[in-house]
């Protein structure tokens, strides 16, 4: 078991960039660790015992993937799982702890989403955000419409202070995860995000109003002053505003439903077709595919006008 500590202890991540302390917290969780790198009882340390590392095989970390597989996760979340671990394995094949890396081939399967059932594509049209809205009492509404018209992540939206926003925009430079402040998701999270001068005049309302206004309260504070516990207003503001207004959502998907529904809207013609690169910046992504795959949805193809010219027919739904 000590192999499993020391190669907590002196694993500084994949990349030069490191691996931040909150990272590095969440992988202890995931094998089993706690804060000072000793066995919990859970986790890869407890599955795999005082087994070397060395001895651990392909097929033991299949039996021990179907063990998180039985928990019924959708195939994301058993790779977020899996990580540590491979992590652990190519560190500890680099440094020649292990003669090889018997992450290397599992498979991971898990929960797929059926053909016809919502796929996380789903987003709000502009009547249901109404609905929505007038679903929500007046005091927390403001929030909701911050989310829907930036795109932000819940953790950077709660992350927020004053000093992070001016006459035009939004400067989002940290974010709240797990209850501590910490930097943006990825470098690409680092990012400015303009701000409707509707939003702007609300929020400066927002300001005057609130009983924490200095340049390093929170935008959006709990009533003591410290940061919006978001599962919270989850539970008691939003999901009984969805169902008030009569609107079904697809199960796991809530504050992120604006971001979505954000990014949509900006890369459709209605919002003004903003181009894919910049949606993808506005949102913080580094890859454009990550937009597309998650956050925009699709519209009805439908044939150009012109197609008629090079078939020598009319398009028929032009």
């Amino acid at each position: 078991m000590w192999q499993w500590r020391t190669s907590d202890e002196r694993y500084q991540g994949r990349t030069d960039a490191g691996i931040r302390d909150l990272t590095k917290d969440d992988y202890r969780r995931v094998l089993g660790l706690d804060a000072y790198g000793r066995p919990n009882g859970k986790g890869a340390c407890d599955f795999f015992g005082d087994m070397p590392l060395s001895h651990i095989t392909l097929r033991d970390v299949s039996a021990y993937v179907a063990t998180i597989r039985a928990r019924g996760l959708a195939r994301n979340s058993i790779r977020l799982a899996v990580a540590p671990l491979r992590c652990l394995f190519r560190d500890a094949a680099e440094l020649g702890d292990v003669t090889h890396d018997p992450t290397v081939g599992v498979r991971l399967g898990g929960r797929k989403p059926k053909r016809g059932d919502d796929d996380g594509k789903q987003v709000l049209t502009l009547d249901e955000l109404a609905r929505l809205y007038d679903a929500i009492p007046e005091d927390h509404r403001l929030f909701v419409r911050f989310l829907a018209a930036t795109g932000l992540r819940i953790a950077e939206a709660t992350g927020l202070e004053w000093r992070h926003l001016d006459d035009d925009g939004v400067n989002v430079v940290q974010r709240l995860y797990r209850g501590s402040i910490d930097a943006p998701k990825t470098e690409a999270g680092a990012r400015r995000v303009p701000l409707p001068a509707e939003m702007v005049r609300e929020l400066k309302k927002h300001r005057l109003a609130s009983g924490y206004s200095r340049p390093e309260d929170f935008v959006f504070s709990s009533t003591r002053g410290g940061p919006m516990h978001a599962s919270n207003f989850r539970r008691r503001v939003l999901l009984p505003a969805f169902d008030k207004a009569e609107l079904k959502i697809a199960p796991g998907l809530c504050f992120h439903l604006f971001r979505r529904s954000c990014g949509t809207w900006l890369g459709s013609n209605e919002g003004g077709k903003v181009d894919l690169a910049d949606v993808a910046k506005w949102l913080g992504h580094e890859d454009t595919r990550t937009t597309l795959r998650h956050y925009i949805k699709p519209a009805e193809l439908k044939a150009p006008a012109g197609l008629g010219k090079l078939t020598g027919t009319e398009a028929v739904n032009a």
